[in-house]
């Protein structure tokens, strides 16, 4: 699915905007964990990736782009050391969290809080990060 849509999603967000397309694919993600956190089988964990894969399509392209289009041209190397700085620090805490819910309260728990922060980090990037300027080509992106 990742493979099968990425340039797929990467297209959706020249097109609808960096932010929409994210908040897209973020609200596929959330859409994942309820599914994976209501999963009785096999057959629909495999159709839950499905969806999973799908929101790795949405996501990763135009996050990157809007990094870009965020960063001035003479700081965009810098700005991508800090996207990957701060995904890769937060990751850690990240998964001890959904650790310990899933060890003290089950899986649903921890899977409906993933989908729960995947809602609240949407409505924060809609609400707070405007819209991005491509500062190569003069237009504005969402």
């Amino acid at each position: 699915m990742k493979a099968g849509f990425s340039t797929f999603g990467g297209r959706l967000s020249d097109r609808v905007g960096r932010r929409r397309a994210i908040v897209l694919g973020w609200g596929v993600y959330a859409l994942a964990y309820l599914g994976f956190a209501r999963a009785q089988d096999p057959a629909a964990v495999v159709g839950v990736f499905a969806v999973y894969g799908l929101f790795h399509a949405l996501t990763e392209g135009p996050e990157k782009a809007f990094v870009a289009d965020l960063a001035p041209l003479a700081a965009r190397g810098q700005a991508f050391g800090f996207y990957h700085a701060v995904t890769g620090i937060m990751i850690l805490p990240g998964n001890l969290l959904t650790g310990l819910l899933w060890q003290r309260f089950g899986a649903p728990t921890a899977l409906l809080t993933g989908a729960l922060l995947a809602g609240l980090a949407a409505s924060l990037l809609l609400a707070v990060v405007g819209e991005a300027r491509d500062l190569t080509e003069g237009k504005t992106g969402d």
